[in-house]
């Protein structure tokens, strides 16, 4: 296969020969992440996506207890990565919602939640309160 486009740099045409091309879009963080992450208190690193305290040891994590970024919040990833960072922080929510703190205990949930028995019947979060059956 041979692939014919210009080099906008050198303002001149190419070709050249590949074995597979493959097409991806450019994503950017979405323009409210700014304003959310300023209400939840959260750091953003340089390009805009929402900062995971360590990406290696501690992925899923914010530097503050009880938020958690899954997805393509924290960078672009392709479909497992996503599905899998969701699964992890799933988890990790409920592992907060029923210990009452963040991950390691670093800060109190800044949400309240009352148990009945062990069922959570309901939690507030973003300053509204969401009902559990």
């Amino acid at each position: 296969m041979l692939i014919h486009g210009e080099d906008i740099l050198a303002n001149h045409l190419v070709e050249q020969p590949v074995d597979m091309v493959l097409l991806a879009v450019g994503l950017v963080p979405a323009a409210e992440s700014e304003k959310l992450a300023e209400v939840l208190g959260i750091d953003r690193v340089s390009d805009g996506w929402f900062n995971e305290l360590n990406y290696n040891t501690e992925p899923n994590m914010t530097e503050k207890g009880g938020i958690f970024v899954a997805g393509a919040c924290a960078r672009t990833k392709d479909i497992p990565d996503t599905g899998g960072a969701g699964l992890a922080a799933a988890a990790k929510v409920l592992r907060a919602i029923v210990g009452g703190k963040g991950q390691d205990g670093r800060a109190e949930l800044p949400c309240g939640y009352r148990k009945q028995g062990q069922r959570i019947r309901a939690a507030l979060i973003g300053g509204r309160k969401w009902p559990f059956a």
